[in-house]
């Protein structure tokens, strides 16, 4: 058993998603409460942080075909989708997988960083 941090409810763990990092495995908030928590917060922060709502992200990922705007790999879930934006500007490009979004991340949306991937890429393996 273990007490919702939220609703304050004492529940069986299975009442609770797995964490490896909580206490017991398990995460400090319900799986009610923590899909209440996502689902009523998820509006907001799309606004928030770009100033669309969940319904224009929606529109725009039906207007991508439902795929990614970059490898156009289709969406699996909500939850695989980020909203891709130029950090300086901060105007939306379009929607990208995670993974897509996490690369162009890493090389810092740089085109110079890019373009030496795509140079070092081309090159094929290295002969040892």
């Amino acid at each position: 058993m273990k007490k919702c941090s939220k609703c304050g409810i004492e529940k069986p763990l299975s009442e609770f998603y797995n964490q490896k990092l909580g206490k017991n495995g398990k995460r400090a908030d319900c799986k009610k409460c923590a899909n209440l928590f996502s689902n009523t917060n998820w509006e907001k922060y799309h606004y928030k942080k770009y100033g669309i709502s969940l319904t224009q992200k929606q529109q725009m990922i039906k207007n991508q075909n439902n795929s990614c705007a970059l490898c156009k790999k289709q969406f699996t879930n909500k939850y695989n989708t980020c909203v891709d934006h130029c950090h300086k500007t901060g105007k939306i490009r379009g929607v990208l997988c995670r993974a897509c979004n996490s690369a162009l991340g890493q090389l810092g949306d740089s085109i110079q960083s890019l373009t030496l991937a795509i140079k070092y890429l081309s090159h094929g393996e290295t002969k040892l």
